[in-house]
């Protein structure tokens, strides 16, 4: 008796160790380890439709014109509800505001560690 029972109890612990991983052809997708690290690729391009979309022409053109503003790094930028926009220039440590049509701009805040200044602009939030 106590035989048959670790026989049943061996073989349903190898059946548990079967591999069932489902083939590649039930799932888009291939995992690979390298290293401890996950790498997934898909096998096409999934079927969603994306939550934004690119204009055809650009809503801003600026840095073109003589007299515009020169950026050096562009870090982040917001749109203002106005439809004008705030730019932060990395290396210039500079926010400029840029008109609607994006052909004035105004520095709104330059290098400094005073009220008003900024030394690093990494990060920009609109309100209201």
């Amino acid at each position: 008796m106590t035989r048959s029972v670790t026989l049943a109890v061996t073989t349903s612990s190898l059946a548990a160790c079967a591999d069932r991983s489902p083939s590649p052809t039930d799932i888009p997708i291939q995992i690979e380890d390298s290293a401890g690290v996950q790498i997934v690729a898909y096998a096409g391009v999934p079927e969603v439709e994306p939550p934004f979309a690119i204009a055809e022409e650009p809503l801003y053109r600026h840095g073109t014109n003589p007299g515009d503003y020169e950026f050096q790094s562009i870090s982040v930028g917001r749109l203002f509800p106005d439809g004008s926009a705030v730019v932060a220039d990395r290396e210039n440590s500079e926010l400029v505001v840029l008109t609607l049509d994006g052909a004035a701009h105004e520095v709104l805040a330059r290098r400094g560690e005073g009220p008003g200044d900024v030394i690093y602009p990494y990060s920009m939030f609109v309100l209201g």
